[in-house]
């Protein structure tokens, strides 16, 4: 076989599905109305946009892929989500494109995520990016150099990713590459791929490769080589109309070399009119070309030229102008042989013209490549600075969102508090109050008790109290009623000749009956002396003369007493009994 190898057809159709998810492997999607419902529900949901566009890719239903995928790219665009919404949105338009003709939203698409892909380092998308630019450079682009590189691109990221199966099946891609450019160094790669495939259990890689190797033997003439790989192939179930058209065509020419020609051809005239009207148009366009070859070298040029004609005007029919320049030539040289130099020299020049027109278009599309690489490398860094921007207008937002809660936890916290002592400065003036008023009935009380303990002592009574208690019981009203503690320079020993001992047996009586020195007792005397002076709302009195009034020496120990003791200070205090 010379000229386009069958198999750019196998890369157009079965890899397009390969390096899919892998439902995308089964022939129908019993999830789909499921799915479908559940976008009219939310219609923004990614995951199930990227399910039902790669379902319709591979339920054949490209226009339908492609409408998914854009809508998964636009709602990543406007989400943000480029990792995974963009990336896979640009990854189903690619193949669906690619299976609709659409060669400039094929690049793009795979471009945008090969792109994408290497900036979030995702060797899965890598792989399935730039397995789709090698599919355009051959299926669009009649480039299989520019397809070889990219095939060996996704060979190292499939293997990055550990990804055996995807590593397989690009094998056998990069195989077809090898065969479109006539080199016998692709069948190590085609075997590779084949040997990877039943170790691991991959029907589709090892279809692919199995038909791969057997167009290499037959280019070889190695029939019966070709043949220990086509059975294996036509014992497979579930092959769709194109494969079994590929596969019915080799087994034609397998029969046609091994010197069966009628039955050959006979052969491929069955399987092309039996699959003519199901299997994928350039698949069928070829196939025109593989009949019409055979026909030619029997030497049956009246029919191959028939069947070359039909095929190029099939071509031409369905805008397939990838076989064009096969077929012309092929005309051109069976009316020579034929004897019909008018129209081989015809053919010969739209040979030529259409080579060069191919040539131009060649020269157009590396240009176009290019452009559209530059456009892309201009909108990722536009996105990326506008990310940065993005970033920093973020962080300022948070730094401002934490200070401003910040700042009212603080103010939260402060009134708490604030609300808090304010409730326990009023609850201690109140308490202090209240017992204020309780010790001006006490005296009252001491007072009417006094006359009747008096009389007492004038008739002789025993006092059958304590000496300890007694002393104690003087020592109070001493301080309650002759308020002795007013004066600033009062001692244990001035108090102690003024009931009669002497300062060691008062001050141990004191202490063993409070359990305070003396000092304490005379300071919580001048306390609560200060605490009434400063309760009485009419009056006005200076805190200083409130302290030497109360028997404070010194107006710092008077503050320090006073806050120790109410919690307030003394102004506070008077403030807060103010207020009620």
């Amino acid at each position: 076989m010379s000229g386009f190898s069958k198999h750019i057809l196998y890369i157009f159709i079965a890899t397009v599905i390969s390096l899919l998810p892998q439902s995308a492997v089964a022939d129908t999607y019993p999830e789909l109305p499921e799915w479908l419902d559940s976008l009219k529900k939310n219609p923004d949901d990614v995951q199930i946009l990227e399910k039902v566009a790669t379902a319709y890719l591979n339920l054949n239903d490209y226009e339908k892929s492609l409408e998914y995928g854009k809508r998964l790219v636009e709602v990543g665009n406007r989400n943000g989500d480029r990792d995974f919404a963009v990336l896979y949105g640009n990854i189903s338009i690619g193949h669906a494109a690619s299976m609709l003709n659409l060669r400039d939203e094929t690049f793009r698409a795979f471009e945008n995520a090969r792109v994408i892909a290497e900036l979030s380092e995702n060797h899965d998308a890598l792989t399935s990016a730039y397995n789709g630019l090698g599919m355009y450079y051959i299926n669009l682009a009649n480039d299989p150099y520019s397809s070889i590189s990219c095939f060996y691109d996704a060979l190292k990221h499939a293997k990055i990713s550990g990804n055996k199966k995807y590593y397989a099946r690009i094998l056998a891609n990069l195989s077809c590459a090898y065969l479109l450019r006539e080199d016998i160094a692709g069948l190590k790669y085609c075997q590779e791929a084949y040997d990877t495939a039943v170790k691991i259990g991959d029907e589709m890689s090892r279809i692919n490769a199995g038909i791969n190797l057997a167009d290499y033997y037959l280019r070889a003439d190695s029939v019966e080589k070709a043949l220990s790989y086509l059975d294996e192939v036509n014992n497979t179930t579930g092959l769709s109309p194109t494969e079994l058209l590929e596969v019915g065509m080799l087994n034609a020419l397998c029969e046609y070399k091994s010197g069966k020609r009628d039955e050959g051809l006979n052969h491929a005239k069955s399987v092309l009119e039996e699959y003519h009207d199901e299997a994928f148009k350039p698949s069928v366009s070829y196939q025109y070309y593989i009949y019409g070859d055979m026909l030619g070298k029997a030497g049956k040029y009246a029919e191959a030229i028939k069947v070359l004609t039909t095929g190029l005007e099939y071509s031409e029919e369905n805008d397939i102008s990838m076989y064009k320049g096969i077929l012309m030539k092929a005309l051109a040289d069976c009316y020579h042989k034929s004897g019909d130099y008018a129209n081989a020299f015809a053919y010969t020049r739209l040979y030529m013209q259409y080579s060069d027109s191919i040539h131009d278009i060649d020269r157009e599309r590396v240009i176009e490549d290019a452009r559209v690489r530059h456009n892309i490398a201009l909108q990722e860094t536009k996105i990326a600075r506008q990310e940065q921007e993005l970033a920093k207008e973020r962080s300022k937002f948070y730094i401002l969102f934490i200070l401003l809660a910040f700042a009212i936890a603080v103010l939260v916290a402060g009134w708490y508090v604030y609300i808090r002592n304010k409730r326990l400065y009023v609850a201690i003036v109140r308490q202090n109050k209240e017992f204020i008023l309780r010790e001006k009935e006490l005296l009252t009380q001491l007072e009417k008790n006094k006359a009747s303990s008096h009389e007492d002592d004038l008739k002789g009574k025993e006092d059958i109290r304590d000496p300890e208690s007694e002393l104690m019981n003087r020592f109070t009203s001493l301080m309650a009623e002759d308020k002795l503690y007013k004066d600033s320079s009062l001692t244990v020993a001035t108090v102690a000749e003024k009931l009669g001992t002497n300062r060691t047996y008062l001050s141990r009586t004191i202490n063993e009956s409070t359990g305070k020195t003396f000092n304490q007792i005379v300071n919580g005397y001048r306390i609560k002396e200060a605490i009434s002076l400063i309760s009485d709302v009419e009056s006005d009195m200076p805190l200083k003369q409130v302290c030497s009034e109360s028997g404070f020496s010194s107006t710092s120990t008077f503050y320090s007493l006073f806050q120790n003791f109410t919690g307030l200070t003394p102004a506070k205090y008077r403030s807060q009994i103010k207020n009620l």
